[in-house]
């Protein structure tokens, strides 16, 4: 929603200013100096950016306006999934859960978090790391290395990356609509006996394209690099909570104690309160079976 409404606010904004000053709005409509700046700029990223980021970059251009995929009740849902999962492991140990953790899709506890299932990046993420700790590697301090260095990995895997293609092409944006302006006097100038009206109309042609290099950079492609990298950022407190609270429960804490501990490292619009997750993980407990009781057959 807000991504929109910058959008209004910035186009009303530059247009606007132009028509209060006296200026006719459809002097900017110079669609040949969008096609020059545009196609140059998108053909330069063919050139100098893997196909796979590119890829990518499509996939994530509509993260601008859907923003972060976690919502409040992902992070109560993940936490709750994990003192659940924690206190069967804390009571039977990772042999009890081994079949959860290998075949989610028909672990009765993931089937009731949904987000985990429905999340490739997510489910793979906690896996792992499930995995990793029931193998024995159960050193908090290598855990955290290790791992953490996965985090950054997830991190920089996909928008961050999209980021970065956008604000390359932003970066060159300006100097192509320069591009586009010479071309335009160029053509200005072979047109040099023309009556000072044309003339007017092509010099003035050639100036949009400076106008529309800069406009484009600054106020579109630039903002929606830096708005990728904060919805990365926003999505990386999953994996950062999983991880935390993980390490704690690593270090001896309760599973509970473990679980409020990774609640407080969340940001305060996604935490989840103290009395919501003690609820939550009260109602989810009752209605649960044992997640492990499949694998005892």
């Amino acid at each position: 929603m807000f991504p929109i409404i910058g959008f209004v606010i910035i186009f009303s904004s530059a247009i606007g200013g132009f028509m209060l000053a006296g200026g006719n709005p459809l002097v900017l409509l110079q669609p040949v100096e969008f096609i020059v700046i545009m196609g140059t700029g998108i053909g330069s990223l063919f050139i100098g950016v893997p196909s796979h980021a590119l890829i990518h970059l499509i996939k994530d251009i509509p993260q601008v306006f859907k923003g972060s995929k976690y919502k409040r009740k992902d992070y109560l849902d993940m936490l709750v999934f994990l003192a659940i999962f924690l206190k069967v492991v804390k009571t039977k140990g990772f042999l009890a859960v081994e079949k959860d953790i290998e075949k989610p899709i028909e672990s009765e506890l993931f089937l009731k978090f949904p987000k985990f299932i429905f999340d490739p990046e997510l489910l793979s993420f906690t896996q792992q790391y499930l995995r990793t700790i029931a193998m024995g590697v159960d050193n908090p301090y290598h855990l955290d290395e290790v791992l953490g260095t996965e985090i950054e990995q997830y991190s920089t895997k996909y928008l961050k990356e999209s980021a970065k293609v956008l604000q390359t092409l932003a970066d060159g944006l300006p100097a192509l609509g320069i591009v586009a302006a010479v071309l335009g006097v160029i053509l200005a100038m072979a047109s040099i006996a023309e009556p000072p009206e044309v003339l007017g109309h092509l010099i003035g042609a050639a100036l949009v394209g400076t106008f529309l290099g800069v406009f484009v950079s600054y106020g579109i492609v630039g903002p929606m690099g830096g708005h990728l990298i904060a919805i990365n950022e926003q999505d990386m407190n999953m994996h950062k909570c999983i991880h935390q609270v993980l390490l704690n429960f690593l270090h001896g804490y309760a599973p509970a104690i473990a679980v409020e501990l990774g609640r407080k490292t969340l940001p305060i619009n996604y935490k989840p309160t103290f009395e919501d997750l003690e609820e939550a993980v009260y109602n989810n407990g009752k209605k649960s079976s044992d997640p492990g009781s499949e694998t005892k057959e």
